[in-house]
């Protein structure tokens, strides 16, 4: 009877979140379902190319990879797609420019380390997604999202010449940080304050 009961309770249960890997066919398809619902398609499916996965051929383990990088070819834009759905599936996005590898700015080279690194780690712990995470997932594969309005504002970045007044380190010119550009670029965009 208590086994019976055990098989009961666990085949009633919601939600199972057991770990898997994400191929590159499941990536895609998540990062088609991205640009055609949240960011309003113009029309049409749109054309993507995997650009990157995080890994080079002399590198790669017998894992999947991390994460999956793929540009929207027929217009503007990127998105960046876990490679294992313990974690949110859509992990960056931009809807101005392409993923280029080859001119990855320092900051995002880091970050996408990390971002490696923090994924490989879950993986290697066995650590068990929450329903969150899985519904997300869900989400995200079904095409369901809430429309991201584009606004229309400067085009900034944290080095030069955007730093040129931060102070100068043994490494050349600090960049700018993060919040400081975020905030600069929501004030263009309110036009704030009238002077300064």
């Amino acid at each position: 009877m208590k086994y019976i009961l055990f098989f009961l309770i666990l085949f009633s249960s919601k939600h199972i979140l057991l770990a898997n890997e994400i191929t590159m066919e499941q990536a895609r398809k998540v990062a088609m379902s991205f640009f055609c619902e949240t960011i309003r398609s113009r029309g049409g499916i749109p054309r993507l190319q995997l650009v990157w996965d995080g890994e080079s051929t002399t590198t790669r383990g017998g894992s999947s990879p991390a994460f999956y990088v793929f540009n929207r070819m027929d217009s503007d834009g990127f998105v960046i797609i876990s490679g294992d759905d313990v974690t949110m599936p859509i992990l960056g996005y931009s809807c101005s420019n392409h993923f280029v590898v080859e001119n990855m700015p320092p900051n995002l080279l880091d970050w996408m380390d990390e971002l490696r690194n923090q994924i490989n780690a879950v993986r290697e712990e066995h650590v068990v997604g929450t329903s969150y995470i899985s519904k997300a997932w869900t989400r995200a594969s079904d095409a369901i999202g809430t429309p991201i309005v584009k606004l229309t504002t400067a085009l900034w970045d944290q080095q030069a010449p955007f730093n040129r007044l931060s102070p100068t380190t043994s490494d050349g010119k600090s960049i700018t940080g993060c919040v400081a550009t975020a905030m600069a670029i929501i004030m263009q965009y309110y036009q704030w304050p009238d002077q300064g």
